[in-house]
């Protein structure tokens, strides 16, 4: 990404491909990121890191044994909020509220509890 982004503490942000509300279920991005194929998450494994200023602030290495499906964003238990749990696969589950069509997550908003 080359643009900044920031979010205070209890905040949360929305990144997308695009910026079409129609395309995205009715859901606004805080921040539009490129077009399709300009930023893609592996389904079998990559990673995410966060930083600022080029200090890493944490990064989450996922594989195949994470619960990823089609449809669902993952959220991460709400016990598991720190630097070394989150790279777990088990401390994560699918999300729960359906927001638009077959899409379950809470975009924009705090994650669901996991079961």
């Amino acid at each position: 990404m080359t643009s900044d982004l920031t979010v205070e503490p209890g905040e949360y942000a929305v990144l997308m491909r695009n910026g079409s509300t129609s395309l995205n279920g009715g859901i606004s991005a805080d921040l539009v990121y490129g077009s399709l194929g300009t930023f893609q998450l592996g389904n079998s494994g990559d990673e995410i890191v966060l930083s600022n200023d080029g200090v890493e602030i944490d990064r989450v290495n996922y594989t195949t044994s994470f619960p990823s499906t089609a449809g669902y964003s993952l959220t991460l238990d709400p016990d598991a909020f720190d630097g070394t749990s989150n790279d777990t696969a088990s401390n994560w589950c699918r999300g729960s509220s359906l927001y638009y069509a077959s899409n379950y997550g809470t975009p924009g908003a705090a994650n669901d509890a996991c079961p």
